[in-house]
């Protein structure tokens, strides 16, 4: 026998040469290969070893992954699921008759309740765009079980000195329910539209700019630009 790559001749015989820290050994027994992370010998052979919940599964059909919600396997492509919820959009025509005008709200018995909105008013030679993050509780008059947190973000209007929603403000209302409102400069119908994902909404009633009784004022914020009340 001729030795050349990986095989060597001695007095005992032909043996296999391995290269160092590459996975295989040998001994007395024969080549193997030597299991490290990820990789163990099992009854049947090699085999891949995965993480305790994680995202990986091992079957008889090979190494796959286990999509959750939102996820979906296409074409041997990760997606994003086409069962996820779309984005709402609703747009309202919104005078001012009325300065003051509901966004949305929470029940008097919500807890840890949140929302995130783009909000978008469009006028005649204006666009005005700021995102609004809520996170309160209801009825969080003199209840110190109760909190929230009400934030103007990204805040913008072009040109900068025209705008239809002038303030956001925090009120309760007497059967306790917390509203989110804007205050309304313009006089004549303005187009306003409201967008979301259902991911980021919970606990939340949605309105149409209706009025709203209100019993008490948590706080207002500037609608151009960035800040946040909480109590």
């Amino acid at each position: 026998m001729k030795p050349g790559n990986g095989i060597h001749l001695d007095p005992a015989g032909v043996n296999v040469t391995v290269a160092p820290s590459m996975g295989l050994t040998v001994d007395v027994n024969g080549v193997a290969v030597k299991p490290g992370n990820g990789v163990k010998l099992g009854v049947t052979g090699v085999e891949v070893m995965t993480k305790v919940g994680g995202a990986l599964l091992v079957g008889g059909d090979g190494v796959g992954i286990n999509c959750g919600a939102g996820l979906a396997l296409s074409q041997k492509q990760l997606i994003l699921s086409p069962a996820m919820p779309s984005r709402i959009t609703n747009t309202y025509s919104v005078d001012g008759e009325f300065y003051w005008r509901t966004f949305c709200s929470c029940p008097a018995s919500g807890l840890d309740c949140y929302a995130e909105l783009v909000v978008t008013a469009q006028g005649d030679g204006f666009k005005q765009r700021f995102n609004l993050l809520i996170s309160l509780d209801g009825n969080p008059i003199n209840n110190n079980n109760r909190s929230f947190v009400v934030s103007v973000l990204n805040a913008g209007n072009k040109p900068s000195d025209q705008w239809a929603i002038d303030n956001v403000r925090l009120g309760v209302g007497y059967d306790g329910e917390a509203y989110v409102q804007a205050g309304f400069t313009s006089g004549s119908p303005v187009p306003v539209s409201v967008s979301y994902s259902p991911l980021d909404v919970n606990g939340i009633n949605m309105h149409g700019f209706e009025v709203s009784n209100i019993q008490f004022v948590q706080g207002t914020l500037s609608s151009r630009a960035s800040g946040t009340m909480q109590g």
